[in-house]
């Protein structure tokens, strides 16, 4: 985003300190134009340290299968809020189809891709482990010592992280649609797919 439109400003937020630093450092020729927050988006007032009161859009990348359905369909009202008329949501996750025999509840305005694209499991146990590989070079560069040693008290838990919350099994995609048609969400749509990672993107 910061390529593609030069004049663009970005708040960049996580919980993870670890995280954080390494966008920082990745992006450091953009520091001028970007803002890095820690907070937790569970929180209640994780708006609070926002430094704009609105913006144009709203991406998420492989954060929300963190959440249990309650606390996306509240993010999901704080999004609303925090975006302008006719902003946007992107979010790219691991967004699951819904179980066959349920119903589906979404707005007229929606694309809901073909059952059959969702295929076996072997995406993800590869991204497991090239997961794991990435926390292991982590551990051993130099100057990541004091952010890993930050989250150790924020976030204390084994590394590569694992799940210790949320829910068992990510919120499937059709909860996500009916969560952004119930904030206000005006039309939404996948625009991308790999088994069952996608993108979808929502209009204010």
């Amino acid at each position: 985003m910061l390529e593609c439109f030069p004049k663009c400003q970005v708040v960049a937020l996580d919980t993870d300190p670890v995280l954080l630093k390494v966008g920082e450092v990745a992006l450091r020729r953009f520091q001028d134009r970007t803002t890095w927050v820690l907070a937790d988006l569970r929180d209640r007032d994780w708006a609070s340290a926002l430094p704009f009161p609105q913006f144009d859009t709203a991406v998420s990348s492989l954060t929300l299968h963190w959440l249990e359905e309650r606390e996306i369909r509240t993010l999901y009202r704080d999004l609303h809020e925090l975006l302008r008329p006719r902003g946007w949501l992107v979010e790219g996750d691991f967004l699951p189809l819904r179980p066959s025999g349920r119903p589906l509840k979404r707005p007229s305005r929606t694309k809901v891709p073909p059952r059959g694209t969702d295929r076996n499991s072997g995406g993800l146990r590869e991204f497991k482990d090239q997961w794991g590989e990435w926390w292991d070079a982590l551990a051993s560069a130099s100057s990541m010592r004091a952010s890993l040693r930050e989250r150790r008290v924020r976030l204390p838990g084994p590394v590569p992280p694992r799940r210790t919350s949320g829910p068992k099994t990510p919120a499937p995609l059709e909860s996500h649609f009916e969560a952004l048609r119930d904030a206000g969400f005006q039309e939404t749509a996948v625009v991308w797919q790999d088994q069952g990672f996608r993108v979808l993107v929502a209009m204010r």
